[in-house]
């Protein structure tokens, strides 16, 4: 018998953060003729061509960035719940403007991106005259490109149901999770004490956000 009271009292006292960011790939899929394979090509039971980049990845790669940034601020004060992010009730609001600033960022990236779309194009061709071909026939209009980047983040409070399914496991594993989440952490400082009189600044910051995680948490 699943102790529900146990559950609603863990979260009672947290929010959990889901993260919903979406980053164009910048890839289509291969096809034979873009290879010029001829007429005896494997099934695709058998082989997979893979895709081909018709944008320049150095041109993505501050979504990817700002990404990351967002999930950091939700693992510094959180740890992995439920495909999101639990958090203590006591930090969600400030998380959340942290967060809004990360998606600020990223739709003023986004502009920037599109505004600049059909010249880096060009460009990434002239680079690779002689895929022009392949690379033209599976470019996607800005519209189309800019309705797949999104820096979306939903606050969700949790409350069981009478029947939680497997939540009480999920509940229970959450100090595993910090922990294990601290360990990661704790492996910078590997190199840290070999040899040395004092420690770098760098390290005394990874012991300062282990203390506050584990102190929010």
């Amino acid at each position: 018998m699943q102790d529900i009271h146990r559950i609603h009292r863990i979260t009672d006292q947290i929010t959990l953060v889901v993260l919903g960011v979406n980053i164009w790939s910048g890839r289509k899929k291969l096809r034979p003729e873009d290879l010029k394979l001829g007429t005896e090509i494997p099934p695709e039971d058998l082989v997979s061509l893979g895709s081909k980049r018709i944008c320049n990845p150095d041109a993505l790669k501050e979504f990817h960035r700002l990404k990351k940034v967002g999930e950091r601020a939700c693992l510094h004060i959180g740890t992995r719940f439920l495909g999101g992010f639990a958090v203590p009730n006591c930090h969600a609001e400030s998380l959340a403007d942290k967060l809004e600033t990360v998606k600020a960022a990223f739709d003023a990236q986004t502009q920037t991106f599109l505004s600049e779309y059909d010249q880096a194009l060009e460009a990434w061709i002239s680079s690779l005259p002689a895929w022009e071909a392949p690379i033209r026939r599976a470019i996607e209009p800005a519209t189309v490109v800019g309705g797949r980047l999104r820096f979306g983040f939903q606050l969700v409070q949790i409350a069981p149901a009478d029947t939680p399914g497997t939540l009480e496991q999920e509940v229970n594993g959450l100090g595993d999770g910090i922990f294990a989440e601290v360990e990661q952490m704790a492996r910078e400082l590997d190199e840290s004490f070999e040899g040395k009189e004092k420690l770098h600044r760098r390290a005394l910051g990874t012991f300062r956000r282990i203390r506050e995680k584990l102190a929010c948490l």
